[in-house]
């Protein structure tokens, strides 16, 4: 190319050299770097290196009873990922797979990658008839209520072991976005495996939780709360928030996470802006009644010992997560106002990740 090449070649050129199949090639092999890693956690390998010097292809084809050139093509490619690193000759965890892959950890979060293997990943392999026939690849609507009715308990524990590991995180970004130092009681309304009390319990030293959930999930939240530590701040109790005709009492803040995102286009069902109206004005209604109650026994010229945020009539909190963007659809902060506001809310604020609300002083 010389001074006297017309521009147009020029700028023909440079397009020619921008254009490259490269991006196309890290699209259709991305389920290379997936499956290396789901093979490797199926494998256990990440738990098996933990706390030890590290290994070998050998000694991982004679732990594991395989040949050699796999584990070599195994640790490789854990290696290429990031997930190991080579030191003097043995492959040891990296810090990013020691600290969120091995199983036991505070962090651990296998359950989503496993979760993602066994349950999606072959969902996402019938994407084009679900296209086609806009309906799930990974129930049945025709047997199935929903993706929990009928399901394998192999499989659904795997689910809640998915969401209890990707909940941690979020759970600690949303303790982190919004002030609890001035709540004592947290009732988390579907609360799941109690990921977000956990986390919100660690956060907020003086915090005690409820997880209002049906029996079978249940269960799973005192499993995982007795696994924490944390059995004599995190209570669980049965219930179904939208058969009930009243929710736990006693509590001056209320977690609705990952709910709302249900529904996300059309009309909202019809007990959902009741249920979420009526939890408002039940907790504005029990908490004006124990105000009452705590200035009536109130000895005169004497402090209590209740915590000095009780002697404020501010009305329980309500937070809602998972309200933001779902399947790239937005609007649903502006809907979770205006269900909120139906309850009787003064306020509301749309957070990253969250909406808040804050019943009126009366």
């Amino acid at each position: 190319m010389t001074e006297d090449t017309p521009l147009e070649a020029v700028l023909t050129a440079d397009t020619d050299r921008a254009l490259s199949p490269v991006p196309l090639m890290q699209l259709t092999t991305g389920f290379w770097a997936f499956k290396t890693l789901a093979a490797a956690h199926e494998l256990d390998l990440f738990s098996r290196l933990s706390g030890t010097p590290g290994t070998t292809a050998g000694r991982l084809a004679e732990a594991l009873t395989i040949e050699e050139r796999p584990a070599e093509m195994l640790l490789t490619g854990c290696a290429a990922l990031g997930l190991l690193e080579k030191v003097d000759g043995r492959y040891v965890n990296s810090p990013l797979a020691e600290e969120f892959l091995v199983r036991g950890k505070p962090y651990y979060f296998g359950g989503f990658v496993q979760m993602l293997d066994q349950r999606l990943y072959p969902g996402w392999g019938r994407l084009t008839e679900a296209i086609r026939t806009n309906r799930p690849t990974t129930w049945d609507p025709d047997r199935q209520s929903s993706l929990f009715d009928g399901e394998d308990p192999q499989l659904l524990a795997v689910f809640w072991e998915a969401m209890h590991s990707l909940s941690t995180f979020t759970a600690r970004s949303l303790g982190q976005a919004i002030d609890l130092s001035g709540a004592r009681r947290l009732l988390d309304v579907g609360g799941g495996s109690a990921a977000f009390d956990i986390e919100l319990c660690r956060l907020y030293p003086d915090l005690t939780a409820t997880v209002y959930e049906l029996p079978r999930v249940a269960d799973i939240a005192a499993a995982k709360v007795k696994e924490a530590g944390l059995a004599k701040r995190i209570e669980t109790v049965t219930g179904d928030f939208f058969a009930d005709s009243a929710l736990p009492g006693g509590h001056d803040t209320i977690l609705l996470s990952m709910i709302m995102h249900d529904w996300g286009r059309g009309p909202v069902p019809r007990d959902y802006p009741e249920m979420l109206g009526r939890t408002a004005q039940r907790w504005s209604d029990n908490h004006r009644r124990a105000a009452g109650q705590r200035r009536a026994n109130r000895p005169s010229g004497r402090r209590t010992d209740e915590p000095q945020h009780a002697d404020r009539d501010r009305g329980p909190q309500l937070h809602t997560r998972g309200v933001r963007r779902v399947a790239g659809r937005p609007g649903l902060p502006g809907r979770a106002h205006g269900l909120v506001r139906g309850g009787g809310r003064e306020r509301c604020r749309d957070r990253p990740q969250a909406v808040t609300s804050r019943w009126p002083r009366r």
